[in-house]
């Protein structure tokens, strides 16, 4: 068994990438696309005699899925968390046209929710792992066949290892032989965050309504956040959440 990895848009973005497991007794190729963003073209990353297996995505952050529509090939599923779906879902029903998403109908009909080991060929099965980062996002080990033995790879976009919103951090003790990543990061999101929380609650407490926007899924960990720093300091003011990010908050 032949492995490979490609970055799938290394001009823009970078946060995906094609893994390509091949059997040299079969003469047969897996290819899994992780992720699918800005200027990712499948047709352009695929041989001529390659076809797509699965897409695994990550999470439910735009920057991640925004070509998802245009790269569905060869009846490949698109497998995610739950808590992904549900988000995808969500993006797909209320704004894929402003999002300037293809095809939102087949990306719903494609995506499956999974939970466990999830086979894609005979020799090649994946299963989610918590990434921290964002609500219900995931990496993906990959355990696939080379003779008599078997080998594990982690193949994730971006991941923290703190949680997100109540969902678990990446792992550190994960028993794999490779890591495939691209993540981006920020070493000032943990004071920026604490920052914004803390000046939220400051002014709660002193009888303001405080009004604050942020994308869906970033609104899901801070209205998470608020609640619970509200609780531990018995500080009672109600959290209203609305717009997309109600609409997440419920389906997750």
């Amino acid at each position: 068994m032949q492995v490979s990895y490609q970055h799938a848009n290394p001009h823009n973005g970078r946060e995906s990438h094609l893994l390509r497991f091949h059997d040299e007794i079969h003469n047969q190729t897996t290819c899994i696309l992780v992720d699918s963003g800005s200027g990712v073209d499948i047709d352009d990353l695929l041989g001529e005699d390659e076809y797509l297996s699965a897409i695994c995505l990550t999470h439910a952050h735009l920057d991640h899925y925004r070509t998802l529509g245009s790269n569905l090939r060869d009846e490949a599923p698109i497998y995610a968390t739950p808590e992904t779906t549900e988000a995808i879902k969500t993006r797909l029903d209320t704004d894929a046209e402003h999002a300037d998403l293809d095809n939102p109908g087949d990306v719903e009909a494609a995506i499956e929710p999974i939970t466990d080991w999830t086979t894609i060929t005979s020799d090649v099965r994946i299963h989610p792992v918590p990434a921290g980062h964002a609500p219900g996002a995931c990496g993906f080990v990959v355990r696939f066949a080379d003779g008599d033995d078997h080998h594990h790879l982690l193949a994730t976009g971006d991941f923290t290892t703190r949680r997100a919103a109540g969902y678990p951090g990446l792992g550190t003790d994960l028993s794999v032989d490779a890591v495939f990543l691209t993540a981006a990061t920020n070493a000032d999101f943990r004071d920026q965050l604490t920052g914004a929380v803390g000046t939220v609650l400051k002014r709660a407490a002193a009888g303001s309504t405080v009004l604050t926007t942020t994308s869906g899924s970033t609104g899901v960990h801070l209205a998470y956040l608020l609640v619970h720093v509200a609780q531990f300091a018995d500080l009672t003011r109600p959290v209203t959440v609305a717009g997309r990010v109600a609409t997440l908050w419920e389906a997750l």
